[in-house]
């Protein structure tokens, strides 16, 4: 995990999460260690105890900033992070809380947000638009669908991407169906097969184009 450190902080870079509210309230909870302070804020509202937020979830969920003694954890969009403060004056059973909520955390990261935000995938899109661009200005009605038809994978990609950022990565959820429980998994199944059914087909016509 890359860590960063300086003279007073060390943070630990988690990834994108997306964690049920209750699965989170559930881990505070085992905190054993009554001397360490939990609160919270989101949206402007602060939560000045567990009790606070336990007993407002529905206010919790979104992208709050936890502080857990000298631990804060930032959940935002694109990644959630964990700073340790202070770490000259922290005690060693804070250091291994936070790592543990740490390992705890990326439980729930999601590699496939991860995988496909990658900046690898813009010039991966770059020869495929281009060659996209130049046939939508050709006045053969075969080439714009052809075209068309290269630049739907980037258009579903883009659909995915903005579908998985409005994903909060706190949510609140009283009880998870089938369909949000594997929702992800299935839409990016679908999308995968669909992207490489079209990326397959639409290579063998240029290949026969150009042969």
């Amino acid at each position: 995990m890359p860590t960063q450190s300086t003279s007073s902080r060390v943070e630990l870079d988690i990834g994108t999460v997306r964690i049920p509210a209750s699965d989170l309230i559930a881990r505070l909870e085992k905190i054993k260690d009554a001397s360490l302070e939990i609160k919270a804020s989101n949206n402007g509202l602060t939560f000045h105890d567990l009790k606070d937020i336990k007993d407002h979830p529905e206010l919790f969920f979104g992208a709050p900033t936890l502080n857990i003694g000298e631990i804060s954890i930032h959940f935002g969009t694109f990644g959630t992070s964990l700073n340790i403060w202070n770490t000259k004056d922290v005690d060693k059973n804070t250091l291994d809380l936070a790592h543990n909520l740490a390992e705890f955390l990326k439980n729930y990261r999601s590699r496939l947000f991860d995988f496909f935000t990658h900046k690898s995938w813009v010039f991966l899109f770059l020869g495929p638009i281009y060659y996209a661009l130049l046939k939508l200005s050709d006045n053969n009605l075969y080439q714009v669908i052809l075209a068309l038809g290269i630049l739907l994978p980037l258009i579903l990609y883009m659909a995915f991407c903005a579908y998985y950022y409005y994903q909060k990565p706190v949510s609140h959820v009283v009880r998870e169906t089938f369909w949000q429980k594997n929702r992800r998994a299935i839409l990016v199944g679908v999308l995968i097969a669909t992207i490489s059914g079209l990326l397959g087909y639409f290579i063998k016509q240029i290949i026969a184009q150009v042969m």
